[in-house]
């Protein structure tokens, strides 16, 4: 991913994107690299570390919403995947009416 495509991904400027990936590149979560294809492009990479971390929050978020959803029944949770579904889209929607950056 580009720092661009990340800055647009998440919602911050660009000079919070580079403050933040620089953090986390001095911690070794993230490694900038150049794009194959353009070399004056960076892109951005997960280590091994940081790859963990995310795969470590990750397990715990999925488990921890396993044993919270453990006891909503079926219907229950189809409805609100369905709700979810048109909330989604209604932000997406929204977002593509907002000025580019």
């Amino acid at each position: 991913m580009t720092p661009s495509a990340l800055s647009t991904q998440i919602g911050l400027s660009g000079a919070a994107v580079t403050y933040v990936v620089q953090r986390l590149s001095e911690a070794g979560f993230v490694r900038r690299g150049s794009d194959p294809r353009d070399r004056r492009k960076v892109i951005l990479r997960l280590t091994e570390r940081g790859g963990q971390v995310v795969r470590d929050f990750s397990a715990g978020i999925s488990s921890h919403l396993h044993e919270t959803l453990a006891d909503v029944p079926d219907d229950a949770l189809e409805r609100a995947h369905r709700t979810f579904q048109v909330l989604v889209q209604s932000m997406r929607d929204y977002r593509a009416t907002l000025p580019s950056k």
